[in-house]
This record gives structure tokens, C-alpha cells and sequence, in this order.
């Protein structure tokens, strides 16, 4: 049980327990648990050719031990969220970004495509002429928002180096 973990010394007794450490020449195993505010992460394993007797100052130096590499992992996991959210934030703004400029032209592409259809079905030329003109100029917007997006995207801006991203 968690709470119940405590640094001690295991002696190593029969092949069955940690039998290549045996075979190895080691005798006994030193098992420090590594906690963050009481809850168990895991356990730092010493292993020793000969039993080793702990002195109190011992135990209170691997307890120490201990709590940095707790402390360390905590940092290490903390990292890691703030990244995975750095991560879902850029994939938030990339998403919202596409609906409302490439997703809406798309939109209106489709609007004009059907216009278009429908001229065409009527052999209304001047109609045709003029919904094949906003079909350029939605293409050539979508293109420009396309490259702007990826220009955004790509552009990685660091507080002490900015002139290379502003240029």
C-alpha cells in the first residue's frame, strides 16, 4: 500500500526472486519510494553486493533523493501538459482559421458552380460570363487565404529573436 512504503533494505534470498541479480553478485536490494505530496509514483532500486545497514542519516539522504526525483517528474509531466495544450490551442486556432475563411469560400465556390449550372442550362451567356468572373475571383481569394494561413502557420515568432520572423 502507498502509505505504507518506506525506504528499506531487501535482502535478495532465492533464484526465483530477482534471480540474475543473484547470479550477478548482488545480495540485497535498497528500494527508496519516490512520492509527490503522499501519492506513490515509484521506487528507486539499490542494488548492493553485500547487506548494507542504513543509518537514519542514510534513509533521510535517499528520502531527499527521492523527493528531487519526484519533484523532477512532476516538472517533467507539468511540461509535457503545457505542451499538449500549446499543441490543442494551435490546432483550435488552424481549425477556426480554415472555417472561417477557406470553409466560407468553399461555400460560395459551390453557391456560384450550381449559378453557373443553371446559366448554362439556360444558355444565358451574359450569366455565364459573370458567374465564371466570381468563380475567378473566389479561387483567387481562396488561394490567397490558403498562403496567408500557411505563411501564419509556419511563421514561429521567440521573444528574443523577433526580426527574423517579422521579416
Amino acid at each position: 500500500p502507498q502509505a505504507e512504503a518506506a525506504t528499506r533494505v531487501i535482502p535478495l534470498r532465492t533464484e526465483a526472486q530477482l534471480g540474475h541479480c543473484i547470479r550477478a553478485g548482488f545480495d540485497s536490494v535498497v528500494s527508496v519510494p519516490v512520492r509527490l505530496h503522499e501519492r506513490l509514483l515509484g521506487e528507486i532500486d539499490l542494488f548492493y553486493r553485500s547487506a548494507p545497514v542504513l543509518t537514519e542519516d542514510d534513509r533521510s539522504l535517499l528520502d531527499a533523493l527521492a523527493a528531487h526525483v519526484a519533484g523532477a517528474m512532476e516538472g517533467l509531466r507539468a511540461g509535457a501538459l503545457e505542451r499538449e495544450a500549446a499543441v490543442a490551442d494551435e490546432r483550435s486556432l488552424l481549425a477556426r482559421e480554415l472555417h472561417d475563411s477557406i470553409a466560407q469560400s468553399l461555400a460560395f465556390l459551390k453557391i456560384q458552380v450550381q449559378l453557373l449550372r443553371d446559366a448554362v442550362r439556360r444558355g444565358d451567356a451574359v450569366a455565364m460570363e459573370r458567374v465564371i468572373g466570381e468563380l475567378d475571383a473566389g479561387v483567387k481569394e481562396s488561394t490567397g487565404d490558403v498562403r496567408e494561413l500557411l505563411v501564419h502557420f509556419r511563421t514561429r515568432t521567440n521573444a528574443e529573436d523577433i526580426a527574423p520572423a517579422l521579416q
